[in-house]
């Protein structure tokens, strides 16, 4: 195993508009021939995660709901004997503990997309159809679209951890799940590694929003993908970073091969 990439989709791999990344399908193939293990790490639903991947002929482990659940472990693990590892917490206990934060300015400030209109929840999320619905059936997170003034989503994120719950933010939307990040699953599998007398592999990120900060503080090399509109993530935090030139999927492609002529 030459590394793992850790990466984000929408916006990161798949293109920003098309949800699509079928022009360098053969990238990815070639990487995982050279011993490159390639990890979706996702917010979509584990449903979605696993259609996208079956419409690309491409089989391996992956990661959904920002970290709530690492699938299929043994497809690129198969020393590790669990199959699926669950993080996240179910969706009628993230409910219990949003009625424990008892501050009526959380419904004025935060809409919960799944009870919008479909029109527009998919004017939020850009699906249609099929793929709407099962972005809206999360077993381990909350979306919502965020109404109130940005100066306040801090306050909000200190008051939804003192109930035990996480805010953060996506491309389209805000989720609220359970204790855990992107970076979670990456922290156990490392672990994983060491117990089983396994060298710790060379770890590269891929993401484009805040969303996907703690997978790529956790890496070796963090790729940062810029958006359609030209903004792109600032990460100054990491020392070994690769901006990419273009957006999904190009960007994509070119920032992973310069993280591994790097490691």
């Amino acid at each position: 195993m030459k590394a793992i990439i850790f990466t984000d989709l929408d916006a990161s791999l798949l293109h920003e508009q098309t949800f699509s990344c079928v022009e360098i399908i053969d990238t990815l193939k070639s990487l995982r021939s050279d011993g490159v293990l390639i990890v979706p790490n996702t917010s979509k639903t584990e449903v979605e995660t696993r259609n996208l991947l079956k419409s690309l002929d491409f089989s391996t482990s992956f990661i959904v709901e920002n970290g709530a659940k690492l699938c299929d472990i043994r497809q690129s693990f198969q020393f590790i004997g669990e199959t699926d590892k669950e993080f996240g917490i179910a969706v009628a206990e993230l409910n219990i503990r949003l009625k424990k934060l008892n501050d009526s300015s959380f419904e004025n400030d935060f809409q919960p997309i799944k009870k919008m209109k479909r029109a527009a929840a998919s004017r939020i999320l850009g699906l249609i159809g099929p793929q709407l619905e099962q972005a809206l059936e999360r077993r381990y997170s909350l979306l919502y679209q965020y109404t109130g003034p940005k100066s306040k989503i801090p306050s909000w994120q200190k008051a939804l951890l003192k109930v035990g719950l996480n805010l953060s933010q996506g491309g389209r939307a805000f989720a609220i799940s359970g204790s855990h990040d992107k970076a979670t699953p990456i922290d156990w599998l490392s672990k994983k590694f060491v117990l089983k007398g396994h060298k710790q592999p060379k770890i590269i990120a891929i993401g484009d929003s805040n969303n996907d900060k703690p997978m790529l503080l956790a890496s070796t090399v963090a790729c940062v993908i810029p958006h359609l509109n030209g903004s792109c993530l600032d990460l100054p935090e990491h020392p070994f970073v690769v901006f990419a030139e273009k957006p999904a999927p190009f960007g994509w492609q070119h920032a992973a091969k310069k993280a591994l002529e790097i490691i």
